[in-house]
């Protein structure tokens, strides 16, 4: 069992998403579209290539994979 103060749970649990948190459920949501059109095959690397095609929105890599 882990050994963490009950309000520090709490303190997560109440706290407001971030920015970033946001910014990636709206990547998220788009990632997905692109790869389900194009027949769910695409790797990092296409993937990143529309985004930018399609969307002029630039990553790297890894936070597409992520």
């Amino acid at each position: 069992m882990l050994q963490v103060a009950p309000s520090a749970v709490r303190s997560r649990l109440w706290r407001p998403p971030s920015a970033t948190a946001i910014a990636d459920e709206d990547l998220k949501a788009k990632i997905q579209v692109i790869f389900d059109a194009d027949y769910r095959v695409y790797g990092r690397r296409k993937t990143k290539t529309a985004l930018w095609r399609e969307h002029e929105i630039s990553l790297d890599k890894d936070r597409i994979a992520s």
